[in-house]
């Protein structure tokens, strides 16, 4: 018996399509039919303009319209229709999070921070056919067992492992 953890799973499979899209500079964007503005703090917004190429590159079309304003024209492909605002903040909490705890490289920690913010969250119930192409991406990763942290994804149990947790 297989048990996947289907967040982190999600976060593997996300990190290794971000990280080839930063790579390769080629993500597919899907243009907003009413493009948002977002206001940032100060510090967000030079992190912003910082990682500015990074975030066009994982597939954000954004603009500078202010001194802490972006307008958002864009967003990859993968998000469909969720909260920008919220990802985008989260993206940039993320990433000052690992820059202080882990030492990586900023492409690397954008597309860990990235495929953390906007991954499916554990409890969340999946019909068959998405568990099943989770699955499927999972396996189709280049190291489809541990999350981009280093956490196991896959736990094994075997029968001799079941029997043992019946047993008093």
């Amino acid at each position: 018996m297989l048990l996947i953890d289907q967040q982190r799973a999600h976060e593997r499979i996300l990190y290794e399509e971000f990280s080839r899209n930063i790579a390769d500079g080629k993500a597919s964007s899907q243009k907003l039919l009413f493009p948002e503005t977002i206001d940032f703090t100060a510090a967000d917004a030079e992190l912003m303009s910082e990682l500015h190429t990074e975030i066009q590159n994982l597939g954000f079309e954004i603009k500078k319209v202010g001194s802490n304003n972006f307008k958002i024209i864009g967003i990859p492909s993968e998000l469909k229709e969720q909260n920008i605002k919220k990802i985008l903040e989260g993206l940039l909490e993320q990433f000052k999070l690992n820059e202080s705890e882990l030492k990586l490289k900023k492409w690397e920690n954008l597309a860990i921070s990235m495929a953390r913010s906007v991954s499916i969250k554990s409890g969340k119930k999946l019909a068959y056919d998405e568990m099943k192409a989770l699955v499927d991406q999972l396996f189709a990763c280049d190291m489809p067992y541990s999350s981009p942290s280093g956490k196991k994804i896959v736990i094994t149990l075997n029968l001799e492992d079941l029997n043992q947790q019946f047993e008093s």
